[in-house]
């Protein structure tokens, strides 16, 4: 299936995200602002990134 980043600073909703599209066999990677999303993508292909846009540090449409 598909590898998917969720870039969500509210934990709460990064695991809601991430419990449903593993249920749908997907490989999950979970970031807490763009900061980490970058450090994530620099060694792991994405075929689906879901971005929250106000986040700490590195909002959502920098990593864009």
């Amino acid at each position: 299936m598909a590898n998917i980043l969720i870039v969500e600073d509210e934990k709460n909703m990064q695991d809601i995200i991430a419990e449903y599209m593993k249920k749908g066999g997907h490989t999950c990677f979970t970031a807490d602002d763009g900061i980490d999303a970058l450090m994530i993508l620099k060694s792991n292909p994405m075929d689906l990134m879901i971005l929250d846009i106000m986040m700490p540090h590195l909002d959502g449409f920098f990593c864009m």
